[in-house]
């Protein structure tokens, strides 16, 4: 078995890029997001990332169903 590879599901910080295309956001909103403290986020020494299990916590939690 190959565990060199890098698999999608064993991903669990995000850069703030990767956020911008999974979210489908500007990088400068995500950045203002992230900045504000609206996005999740933790420094890993000066780098910023995303954990991806808030992300999607924080994308349930803010999304609204719609009303029929």
């Amino acid at each position: 078995m190959d565990t060199t590879q890098n698999n999608e599901a064993d991903v669990l910080l995000l850069k703030p890029d990767a956020v911008c295309r999974t979210l489908g956001l500007s990088r400068s909103t995500v950045y203002k997001m992230l900045e504000s403290g609206e996005l999740p986020s933790m420094r890993v020494g000066k780098a910023i990332r995303v954990p991806v299990a808030k992300l999607r916590q924080w994308v349930e939690a803010n999304t609204s169903e719609a009303k029929s």
